[in-house]
């Protein structure tokens, strides 16, 4: 079997400029519901960095209590905390609900407008392309839509606001934590972009073995009586064997790669969660910071970690 080379960024460089120009295109036309939402989705998740504070407080509250409206006070945090609770819930539900909607409508535009942009392609070019390398290019780039909308709405939403709030909070109460939170993002982007390129090139060359693999089965499917009546089944089964495995192989790489790049995350996570605990302790037993800062630092730096 003939050696499967990976696409390269010379070959096909798709950078991020080109991921936000792709989103843009699909739901520019969505009106201002869409966007608001999106900017709400945003803003709802600097909730998580509430909960930390208030335990913190409340332990604060109970190792030392002094007067006898620390009862009622301590209820006042836990119906302060149940309600900003509820209200982030159901704000980031009916959000995503609202941009699922959304979401399909811009499928059912893809898919519109995909079949349109196969009608003003050359002659020449469907010549060159199987019908099922067609239906596979306009069902990836639905997919790659819902699945880019996903990560923003989830993870590039909670991390941003988790390094943007953490930050804040360190540079106010613990600048020496703040540099460690710096040094560790440094450390997270260099890793990051050390493995990308590679593993960049081994997911484009997985995509465009897809296509190929899937292609022939819609091929296979739609002339299934004549690849039988002309004997072909066999030669036909060998070739859908072949792209299979380059696919498979691609994506046994790309696993490894992947793995090999969260070995190293961990390793700087358990790191700077050492470092991090090891200061905060310090800072209790020196009386700096109270014994609900180590709940509330400590938190914080899993939510860094985490993301």
């Amino acid at each position: 079997m003939p050696k499967y080379t990976p696409t390269t960024k010379e070959d096909n460089h798709f950078s991020w400029f080109d991921v936000m120009a792709s989103f843009w295109f699909f739901y520019k036309d969505q009106g201002f519901s869409f966007f608001f939402w999106i900017v709400a989705l945003f803003l709802v998740n600097f909730y998580q960095l509430v909960p930390p504070l208030i335990l913190g407080k409340l332990i604060d509250i109970l190792a030392t209590p002094s007067s006898k409206d620390t009862l009622s006070f301590i209820f006042a945090l836990i119906g302060f905390a149940g309600f900003i609770h509820m209200s982030a819930s159901l704000i980031r539900l009916h959000g995503k609900n609202i941009i699922g909607d959304h979401k399909d409508k811009v499928f059912y535009s893809a898919k519109v407008k995909g079949f349109e942009k196969l009608l003003e392609m050359s002659l020449h070019w469907h010549a060159q392309e199987s019908t099922g390398n067609k239906v596979q290019k306009i069902n990836a780039g639905i997919n790659a839509s819902g699945r880019l909308m996903h990560l923003l709405t989830n993870d590039i939403f909670l991390g941003v606001t988790t390094l943007i709030g953490t930050l804040t909070f360190f540079l106010l109460k613990s600048p020496i934590l703040a540099v460690l939170v710096v040094v560790y993002t440094l450390c997270f982007f260099t890793i990051n972009k050390i493995f990308h390129g590679k593993e960049q090139a081994l997911w484009e060359s997985i995509h465009t073995s897809e296509e190929s693999s899937s292609g022939k089965y819609y091929e296979g499917l739609n002339n299934l009586v004549t690849i039988k009546s002309l004997g072909a089944s066999s030669s036909f089964q060998k070739a859908v064997l072949n792209t299979e495995q380059r696919t498979l192989d691609l994506q046994m790489k790309a696993r490894r790669v992947n793995n090999t790049k969260w070995r190293w995350f961990q390793g700087v996570n358990a790191i700077v969660q050492m470092i991090a605990l090891g200061y905060v302790s310090h800072g209790v037993l020196s009386d700096v910071l109270s014994i609900g800062s180590v709940l509330i630092f400590f938190n914080y730096m899993q939510s860094i970690t985490r993301v």
